[in-house]
């Protein structure tokens, strides 16, 4: 296979099939593909069995298959290896507790033509995780949830002692997803800010003191080298683990929390915006034999929403708070209710996906879908737009003043993702006039 970094020519043994192998021309780490037999879902799902059950105890659970018998035994050997067999048989019936007796297993229900691994029948992934990662003998990243914030990931904070779990993150940007040499990138450490000291500093503000630009010669390993620790963190969050993101995307951060749990000790959560992202650092750790790298591979497109990302986080925690995303459905413009300030953005306003028009304010709601004909009005006052839509002949719903300056964002998502759209400026419509073509966004919002 080829080295992904320097694209050298690698000779690896069978054994190597489902690693992750360091070359050692430039020091990358490449995932090895896994061979696949005929129903490739069938062997990623032993696979994934196996990862997730290395290391239980497993008395009791298999038996080991006995020794073939000789080809040619003489009449001595046999009669010899039926006593000891019957002796052997004899002691484990003695000593061994009764084992349970397993149910007759159901039916076989035919598997579907063209299965698709990592979704069950209700479309949910099987493979998330939604409590603390198990513990491994190996480094091993679980999925927690994919959203349209992107792939939030999980795994052991003791795993932040390893370097080279540290220097696995991929060389490609987190929220975008280009390689490097595709995009200028900047190389950053994660900021578990639950775990700052000081507890009174942004995430973003401590990037910005160990942030340098990645060249043609960077690497994790060298990277962590010069950095040291991280000042003001408690160990072993001081530790750098480095991620790239493109130079252009200077407010865009990770978010990166430490949990603790009851059952076992804290772990770390990291929500990773680029699906392919996401992907690639799975199979640095994991490998790609696993259902979740099969499944971001598949699904990276439909996952990732940069529109979203490039919120603050404060604004996205508030929206979060009055609207749920569906499973694939994808943000693309947010304008704030006219009578909050700047900073109590995301409390209330207009928000636009790919599916519905969203209001909200206070106790009031409204949702409207964007696949039926959508008629909307606005009416230019001094405290903002005033907005009012309904759909397919129904009486419009009044939306509430919305901020001016934002209000182009909202027209130009609805332009791309309604179906039928049609916008009327006061005075249109209901007096006889009649709808007219769309007001004339510079004029109407000159103000």
């Amino acid at each position: 296979m080829g080295c992904l970094g320097c694209r050298r020519t690698l000779k690896l043994p069978g054994t190597a099939a489902g690693r992750v192998v360091r070359c050692p021309a430039c020091g990358g780490m490449s995932p090895v593909p896994a061979p696949l037999g005929d129903d490739p879902e069938e062997v990623l799902g032993d696979l994934l069995s196996e990862m997730f059950h290395e290391g239980e105890d497993e008395e009791g659970d298999i038996d080991a298959p006995p020794p073939s018998p000789p080809a040619s035994p003489g009449p001595a050997a046999t009669a010899t290896a039926a006593v000891t067999h019957a002796k052997k048989e004899e002691v484990v019936r003695q000593e061994a507790p009764p084992r349970a007796v397993a149910p007759p297993p159901h039916s076989a229900t035919p598997r579907p033509a063209t299965p698709t691994a990592g979704i069950s029948r209700r479309g949910v992934p099987t493979f998330l995780q939604t409590g603390p990662p198990r513990r491994l003998p190996r480094p091993f990243i679980a999925v927690y949830r994919c959203s349209i914030a992107g792939v939030e990931l999980s795994f052991p904070e003791s795993q932040l002692a390893d370097p080279y779990f540290r220097a696995s993150m991929p060389e490609r940007c987190v929220v975008t997803g280009d390689r490097r040499g595709a995009a200028a990138l900047n190389a950053r450490p994660m900021v578990f800010i639950n775990k700052d000291d000081q507890g009174d500093r942004q995430a973003r503000a401590i990037e910005t003191q160990y942030e340098i630009a990645v060249d043609a010669s960077y690497q994790h390993t060298d990277y962590m080298g010069k950095m040291g620790t991280v000042d003001g963190l408690l160990a072993p969050f001081d530790l750098p683990l480095p991620y790239l993101v493109s130079a252009d995307l200077f407010e865009a951060s990770l978010r990166c929390l430490s949990v603790r749990s009851d059952l076992q000790a804290g772990y770390c959560r990291v929500v990773i915006p680029a699906a392919a992202t996401a992907a690639d650092w799975i199979a640095n750790v994991n490998g790609t034999a696993n259902e979740a790298w099969h499944y971001l591979q598949q699904h990276a497109g439909r996952l990732s929403c940069e529109a979203w990302v490039r919120l603050p986080h404060r604004i996205r925690d508030r929206i979060s708070a009055w609207c749920t995303f569906g499973p694939g459905e994808s943000f693309l413009a947010y304008a704030r209710h006219a009578d909050n300030t700047a900073g109590e953005s995301g409390l209330g306003g207009l928000l636009v996906t790919d599916r519905r028009l969203i209001y909200n304010m206070f106790r009031k709601n409204v949702e409207l879908p964007l696949d039926r004909p959508l008629r909307v009005r606005v009416r230019h006052e001094d405290n903002g737009v005033h907005f009012a839509a309904g759909n397919d002949g129904e009486p419009l719903k009044k939306l509430g003043p919305i901020n001016v300056h934002e209000v182009p964002l909202v027209f130009e998502a609805l332009e791309s993702a309604a179906a039928d759209l049609t916008v009327e400026t006061a005075g249109g419509g209901d007096d006889g006039t009649g709808p007219d073509e769309g007001p004339d966004l510079n004029a109407l919002f000159a103000a």
